[in-house]
């Protein structure tokens, strides 16, 4: 209770004594289909939507195996929302280029110039036609229903402004599960 008071105050505490807290806590995901970023082998196409509730964009700079696998897992993985996926490519000297645009289903747009992280989402976000944004990194592996259960966030706490993926390690480990915003602008995973 004193933890709890601490990080996210009285109010957040009540809140959560009333109407949270009590969730059973989800299942590891299977990771069989994590596949090594040494196997560079891009899907043919990706999921895509002519009126994608969701937007996924990849920022990407060179590193052409991890954007593949990474694209192949969204590829294979079973997820019932309308999508559309944006790499953006901030100046890749690497394959990433010519390789992408071949993906059937994938917006690939590359920057003029190297803009960096920040700026190469903000340009994806310029793109997007999602009612939803998910900021993917090009090094990620998606499992079945990773986007659903996300999604899910949203209709169960309609107040969502944000919300955040769990960060499992290819061996099943957590690295990550939530992170909370103070008042002061501060947060903490």
């Amino acid at each position: 209770l004193v933890r709890n008071l601490s990080t996210v105050g009285l109010r957040g505490t009540i809140m959560r004594m009333q109407f949270g807290g009590h969730d059973v806590a989800p299942e590891a995901p299977v990771t069989d289909n994590v596949v090594p970023a040494e196997a560079p082998n891009p899907p043919v196409s990706v999921h895509w939507s002519a009126q994608p509730k969701v937007t996924v964009i990849i920022p990407a700079f060179n590193q052409w195996s991890y954007t593949a696998a990474c694209l192949r897992s969204i590829s294979e993985a079973r997820c019932n929302q309308r999508l559309e996926v944006i790499v953006v490519d901030d100046q890749s000297s690497d394959e990433t280029g010519d390789e992408a645009e071949k993906i059937v289903g994938l917006k690939y747009l590359r920057n003029e110039e190297n803009l960096g992280f920040i700026r190469s989402c903000n340009r994806g976000l310029e793109e997007a036609q999602g009612e939803y944004i998910v900021l993917l990194n090009n090094d990620t592996r998606v499992t079945d229903g990773w986007l659903d259960k996300l999604m899910d966030t949203f209709t169960r706490y309609p107040d969502t402004g944000l919300a955040g993926s769990r960060l499992v390690y290819p061996d099943g480990t957590l690295q990550e599960c939530g992170g909370m915003i103070f008042e002061d602008g501060s947060g903490w995973n």
